[in-house]
């Protein structure tokens, strides 16, 4: 569980800090990002490996 929770923070730091925002009046969007597909499935794939390397200790 707590691998979960460290791995989890970790990954969202990465998205968060590789996203870009922009404010609009009061109300605060984020700009799409031609690299975030590429890192959403980076850190899918990685998730995936150190999920079947975990399971098999």
């Amino acid at each position: 569980m707590l691998e979960a929770f460290i791995i989890g923070l970790l990954f969202s730091t990465v998205l968060i800090w590789t996203s870009r925002f922009e404010v609009k009046g009061t109300e605060i969007y984020m700009k799409r990002s031609k690299a975030f597909p590429v890192i959403l499935i980076s850190l899918l794939i990685i998730r995936t490996v150190m999920k079947i390397f975990i399971s098999n200790e």
